[in-house]
This record gives structure tokens, sequence and C-alpha cells, in this order.
């Protein structure tokens, strides 16, 4: 039971965790990244 209890937050979190990597922090980060290339038009 108390290995549960220390599980839950967790799992409660992770979801608004992964939408946050996944719509925010990825994006950002893709874009500064992409910042750094050199493109030939």
């Amino acid at each position: 039971m108390k290995n549960k209890s220390k599980i839950l937050p967790y799992l409660l979190v992770s979801p608004y965790i992964i939408h946050f990597l996944l719509f925010v922090a990825f994006p950002v980060v893709f874009s500064i990244v992409l910042t750094f290339h050199e493109w030939n038009i």
C-alpha cells in the first residue's frame, strides 16, 4: 500500500507532463535546432 501511494501522484501528473513535452517543449527545442541549420533555397 505504501508503494502505491508514492506512485499515484506521478500517475496523475504524467498525462500533463507528456502533453507539455509533446506540444510545448519539443517544438521550442526543435525550432531552436532548426535556426542553426543552413538552408540552401
